[in-house]
């Protein structure tokens, strides 16, 4: 297993559970969806510096790699929290939708 992805779940006054921030990446990433389906990924929540730590078996993160290259090449990418943001401002829009 080789960690490949790690994500501070705590900036100033934001918290983020751990539980969500592993269904937000899975949601959001394919190459989590990818490295999940095949049973090769493995998420540690260290409590003592309060990071989420993904790892995958390095097989399928090189062929995770392959397939899903655009997911390395952005150089700007955005933020773990802006993206938490951006899913809760969907669920309210979709909560104001009827659509949930």
């Amino acid at each position: 297993m080789k960690r490949f992805y790690s994500i501070i779940l705590k900036e100033e006054r934001e918290q983020v559970p751990p539980f969500v921030a592993k269904h937000l990446l899975m949601k959001e990433s394919p190459l989590i969806r990818y490295l999940s389906d095949n049973q090769a990924l493995k998420f540690v929540h260290r409590k003592e510096t309060n990071k989420l730590d993904c790892y995958a078996d390095e097989k399928y993160l090189m062929l995770g790699k392959l397939r899903y290259s655009k997911v390395f090449e952005r150089k700007g990418r955005m933020g773990f929290m802006e993206l938490y943001i951006q899913m809760k401002i969907q669920q309210q829009m979709d909560l104001a939708n009827g659509s949930m």
